[in-house]
């Protein structure tokens, strides 16, 4: 997933950056850095496993 991608997401479910932030448990400055592709691998395997929760509360909602 890409930077842009996880923002269309984000904007899609109506989240804001500070909104997904402390969804996630990360600070703005995490997910802003996501968006840019500037996260390394270990946060990007966290973020994996916190959006395994995602699927299940979105589990019918496509992202494609």
């Amino acid at each position: 997933m890409t930077g842009e991608e996880l923002k269309a997401i984000r904007k899609r479910l109506g989240y804001t950056q500070r909104e997904l932030a402390a969804e996630l448990d990360m600070t703005i400055v995490t997910i802003s850095s996501y968006e840019n592709n500037r996260v390394p691998i270990k946060k990007t395997v966290e973020l994996a496993v916190k959006a395994l929760g995602w699927k299940k509360r979105f589990r019918n909602e496509p992202f494609n």
